[in-house]
């Protein structure tokens, strides 16, 4: 691994582990050495769960720029717009992500996007699309519930 790699995954041990601003600051510093997609969706992952959505969202927008295919990025700025209930905005970014999101992990997008329908009160879109992430991935619980919910809504 080159040094910028090596601050990266030190950052992401410390984001597992809960210490979320020792986390920031070695990503800062990865992305200073070397910016990459990775490194800057990273950085706003911690920064959402800070609460910190619009500045989660300029870092991925820096991530897009890297790489304007990377899939977690879209998805990540989709979920930062739903948590500012900005709801129609984030449906587009999840929508874009899923072009370029590996098979084995559209379920993510599928998802939320379910999740986003759900909550703008659209019963017959959230469940569509709960019904493709679980068929992408019939593990995936969230999903499965998500379809229970629907379901009573619509019967």
């Amino acid at each position: 691994m080159n040094p910028a790699q090596d601050i990266l995954a030190k950052a992401n041990e410390l984001h597992l582990d809960g210490k979320v601003n020792e986390a920031i600051e070695l990503y800062k510093e990865s992305i200073r050495l070397s910016p990459t997609a990775d490194a800057y969706t990273y950085l706003a992952w911690a920064l959402s769960s800070q609460g910190k959505y619009e500045e989660a969202i300029n870092e991925c927008q820096k991530a897009i720029s890297i790489n304007d295919t990377y899939w977690a990025a879209y998805n990540d700025i989709g979920t930062n717009l739903y948590n500012l209930e900005r709801l129609a905005e984030s449906i587009i970014w999840f929508e874009k992500g899923l072009e370029f999101t590996p098979d084995e992990l559209r379920y993510i997008g599928y998802y939320n996007l379910g999740r986003t329908y759900e909550k703008r009160k659209m019963w017959m879109d959230a469940i569509q699309y709960y019904m493709e992430a679980f068929n992408n991935n019939p593990e995936y619980e969230l999903a499965k519930g998500g379809i229970v919910r629907m379901s009573a809504f619509l019967n």
